[in-house]
């Protein structure tokens, strides 16, 4: 199986938790197969228990650091919120 048009997946903490509880390696195969897969890393910071940066990247994933700007933004939305918020204001940026 080939990447599909070099699109590139950006994880909220639902989609990413989900799958950590059901097998991680579906995210390996995901990046290998489909496309690469980022992960805001504040997100994996406050979100989610049980993965850090390394193990992001044992499983094929890419951290994107939010800009200061972008973490501003995000803050005028309560939590859980903010998180959410987060991903839909990085999201329309290109990523490779």
């Amino acid at each position: 199986m080939s990447r599909q048009g070099g699109k590139s997946y950006l994880l909220d903490s639902s989609v990413l938790i989900d799958f950590l509880d059901v097998d991680s390696s579906i995210l390996t195969s995901f990046a290998k197969e489909i496309g690469p897969v980022f992960v805001v890393h504040t997100i994996l910071e406050e979100e989610i228990d049980g993965l850090d940066e390394n193990g992001c990247i044992q499983l094929g994933m890419t951290l994107y650091h939010p800009s200061f700007e972008q973490l501003l933004e995000s803050r005028q939305y309560n939590r859980p919120q903010r998180y959410d918020y987060l991903v839909f204001i990085v999201a329309p940026l290109d990523f490779p």
